[in-house]
């Protein structure tokens, strides 16, 4: 039992039915802990977007690893997936995902560049092989010399590296760039 001016509470066990119901009642709520035994993620992403002005906080499971709907970033490195399709349809239970860390997934350049634009508030980070040398997406640099590469290979992978600052390309005859477009 609670009183109307309620802002917080935790709720064991919920009952997603109920809680549809009963949180109608308290106006003033803004944080809802729910833990125990809990309803699908399903019913609980409902439950969050009826009431859009409360955050709702649990744990949950994401690819193997534990994390809960305030997490601003997960690491799935190492983790083998064959598709996108758990992650991607657990994305609505976070309020603030800013970059989740998938290296070594196995999931292709084409497909990771592809979840990035489905979900532009999330940043996703793999690796890709740059003139013979395996960059982080989200480097900020790359710079051959301080790899010790002489001759660079293909460039083309740059295109996934977004964020991006610094190129140093001197000395090594490299004249196009047109891809990085």
């Amino acid at each position: 039992t609670y009183p109307h001016t309620q802002d917080q509470i935790t709720v064991t066990d919920p009952d997603a039915e109920e809680l549809k119901t009963q949180l109608a009642l308290l106006h003033h709520l803004e944080n809802v802990t729910l833990e125990g035994t809990l309803p699908d993620n399903a019913a609980l992403i409902e439950l969050k977007d009826m009431f859009p002005n409360m955050t709702f906080l649990w744990n949950f499971t994401v690819c193997g690893v534990e994390t809960n709907t305030l997490e601003e970033f997960i690491d799935l490195s190492g983790i083998i997936m064959e598709n996108t399709e758990e992650l991607e349809s657990l994305l609505p239970c976070f309020y603030n995902l800013k970059k989740v860390d998938m290296i070594k997934c196995g999931i292709s350049d084409v497909d990771m560049e592809a979840l990035n634009r489905r979900h532009p508030e999330t940043k996703f980070v793999w690796t890709v092989v740059v003139g013979g040398v395996r960059l982080r997406t989200d480097t900020r640099e790359f710079m051959p010399y301080k790899y010790g590469i002489k001759k660079i290979g293909s460039l083309y992978n740059l295109r996934y590296c977004t964020e991006i600052e610094v190129l140093d390309f001197g000395h090594k005859g490299i004249s196009d760039l047109s891809y990085l477009e």
